[in-house]
């Protein structure tokens, strides 16, 4: 066998990118606000705190023929990515209630099957957080207040040191 060329992957073009300016441009509190502008992906929620899950071209499986909606807010049909490691479990479950969409980047969308992401019917999210850049350091404070006694803050650690970078 000769020399094998290898060049990148080429997206879809059924694949959608939210730059982070896209994710912060409604509350910046879920990733919900920016993922329902996407055309032909909605995100749902069970409740405020948690229980998500993505439908991409009207692709919403049920394990049991429809008969709740329990199974649903599982995920099943799509696969989930943080810097392209799996969340989505080997049986197809996603559970999305651990994610701090605030410390997002930028998200991928890729509808419908994919060689990158494998066959799933629907398709892929893959959530990236910001580059660290080289020699960088810091630590950010963030805090939002609202009405109804809404007050969240968030406290992010970044930095790197050779090859090794940290978003915590």
């Amino acid at each position: 066998i000769g020399e094998v060329d290898i060049r990148a992957a080429k997206n879809s073009s059924s694949s959608s990118i939210l730059t982070a300016l896209d994710l912060n441009r409604a509350s910046g509190l879920s990733l919900q606000d920016a993922i329902n502008n996407v055309p032909g992906v909605n995100m749902q929620s069970r409740s405020p705190w948690g229980g998500q899950h993505i439908i991409i071209r009207g692709y919403y499986p049920s394990m049991d023929n429809g008969r709740s909606n329990a199974a649903n807010f599982g995920g099943l049909g799509y696969k989930l990515y943080i810097n392209n490691i799996p969340v989505t479990d080997a049986i197809g479950n996603t559970v999305m209630d651990d994610i701090d969409y605030s410390n997002l980047g930028r998200v991928e969308i890729t509808k419908g099957p994919s060689p990158l992401y494998g066959s799933f019917i629907a398709g892929a999210v893959n959530l990236y957080t910001p580059a660290v850049m080289p020699g960088q350091y810091s630590v950010r404070e963030t805090a939002i207040g609202g009405s109804d006694g809404l007050f969240r803050t968030n406290t992010t650690f970044v930095g790197s040191e050779g090859k090794l970078g940290v978003w915590a």
